[in-house]
């Protein structure tokens, strides 16, 4: 066999010892949740929260127009789907 095989086929086998393993799930752990304030928040701000949030949970929600061309509202997505991703939360406001 010539080195060039060789040298193919032991950095396959090398990566393939080095691949990423499955992570397993974690167990079932009850989130505390929390509360945010953003009362002083404009509509649109807490229209991207409300959309970003609904976006972690797993419901793509965007107003691509609001969020390109409005910085509150691209702040409040973010924001939302930030926090909602994190752990439960409950926005005031």
């Amino acid at each position: 066999m010539s080195s060039k095989k060789i040298i193919v086929i032991a950095i396959i086998v090398a990566i393939s010892f080095t691949a990423c393993k499955r992570r397993s799930p974690r167990p079932h752990v009850q989130k505390q949740q929390r509360e945010i304030d953003i009362s002083r928040k404009s509509a649109i701000f807490k229209r991207g929260v409300s959309d970003g949030c609904a976006t972690a949970n797993g419901a793509y929600t965007k107003d691509h127009d609001a969020f390109n061309t409005n910085l509150e509202y691209h702040s409040g997505w973010f924001a939302g789907r930030r926090e909602c991703e994190s752990e439960p939360i409950v926005f005031r406001g």
